[in-house]
């Protein structure tokens, strides 16, 4: 297989689906991996939906494709042949044979940065892999909290390279201080806006605003991934009607 082993992540996919593909892998030396890693090479979706895996797919510049795509691999005369090109078209229509159309949680915003076109694909955009560095996210959690959502955007966000920091006990401000120490305040920091208030994060919240550090929804952040753009992180651009509506419908497990 071009001298490499191939690593299939599935977003998505019902157990049939699984393991048709667990069978087709098995055949070509591939891997079938449930978490998004380094060794994945593909993102295999029926449809282009909103996810944390879409997201870390779009840092790495990988491909996501049909479950077809891996049929066709397995269906090559020989296993040494190439690989099938997944931006092959239908003779008939021109459609794509591998690529997933676009879902429901795709934003207008966002389609022409998620398209297997010269311009937009995510080979020609690798600045998505540094697109947060140099930034400081906060995560402010009511006490007690542990939140898997939270966890997997936190995990985004590290991959192109921002800074994470969480705010575990809001009402304990020496510790939210103490946390503080080396973020600069002002544009480079922002805060996440909280998945549900509750009144015990006001000081920490009323602490971060004095530094400066504006609050965000996490949908801004997928924003700036998606069309490689950091100024999609601006408060101002983030209220904007699409942000709003992102931020109603986020990034979905799995």
């Amino acid at each position: 297989l071009e001298n490499r082993v191939l690593g299939f992540c599935c977003s998505k996919m019902d157990k049939l689906a699984l393991n048709n593909i667990r069978s087709s892998c098995a055949i070509i030396g591939a891997h079938v991996l449930n978490v998004w890693n380094e060794h994945c090479s593909y993102l295999v979706m029926n449809k282009v939906e909103m996810t944390h895996k879409l997201l870390h797919a779009l840092i790495d510049q990988r491909d996501f494709i049909l479950p077809s795509f891996i049929d066709s691999i397995r269906d090559r005369p020989m296993l040494q042949d190439p690989l099938p090109s997944v931006t092959s078209q239908h003779v008939d229509n021109g459609k794509y044979l591998f690529v997933p159309p676009l879902g429901d949680s795709i934003l207008d915003g966002w389609k022409p940065f998620l398209l297997p076109s010269k311009d937009s694909n995510p080979d020609h955009r690798p600045a998505r892999k540094n697109i947060l560095q140099g930034r400081t996210f906060i995560q402010i959690l009511k006490t007690g909290e542990s939140s898997a959502a939270s966890k997997l955007d936190q995990g985004v966000i590290e991959h192109a390279k921002g800074r994470v920091k969480v705010i575990s006990d809001p009402t304990d401000l020496a510790a939210v201080r103490s946390l503080l120490s080396d973020v600069s305040d002002g544009g480079s920091a922002h805060t996440i806006e909280p998945q549900a208030y509750v009144p015990e994060m006001a000081d920490a919240l009323g602490e971060l605003g004095r530094r400066g550090i504006r609050v965000i929804p996490m949908s801004a952040v997928y924003d700036a991934i998606i069309m490689c753009d950091i100024g999609a992180l601006d408060p101002r651009r983030s209220a904007s009607p699409a942000s709003c509506a992102a931020h109603s419908n986020p990034a979905r497990r799995g």
